[in-house]
């Protein structure tokens, strides 16, 4: 499987009755997430939390984002479970991370969109 593609923008929350069947990844039956079609050869792709945030290409690049967001949400009163190497362990605590990651990644990118048509309305205006 070629994770160097698996990004947050492909992926989508598994509805309540799909949660739980094996990650295409780590074989664990903890998925969350799924991405239709993400590879020429796989109809779709189902990932756990962990496995997205710890083994795919964007979680290594977003190591920093993962490690703020973790700590945003313990200032906010909330306990990790981490292994020695400080990776997450728990998955359902996995899906908040990068639930919050995501739907951070996904305001940003409206704002940006946003940003962009008003700079071109202004200068149709001019």
């Amino acid at each position: 499987m070629n994770l160097s593609r698996v990004h947050p923008d492909i992926l989508r929350p598994l509805r309540a009755p799909m949660r739980g069947v094996a990650c295409d990844c780590c074989n664990r039956t903890q998925s969350s997430w799924w991405a239709d079609k993400p590879f020429e050869d796989e109809d779709k792709l189902y990932m756990c939390s962990l496995c997205v945030l710890y083994t795919t290409e964007w979680g290594e690049k977003a190591h920093e984002r993962v490690e703020v967001t973790i700590g945003a949400m313990e200032k906010q009163g909330r306990s990790f479970d981490r292994a020695e190497d400080q990776k997450l362990t728990n998955a359902n605590q996995a899906d908040n991370v990068l639930g919050a990651i995501i739907l951070a990644l996904r305001m940003e990118k409206i704002e940006r969109t946003s940003n962009m048509w008003k700079q071109k309305a202004v200068k149709d205006n001019e």
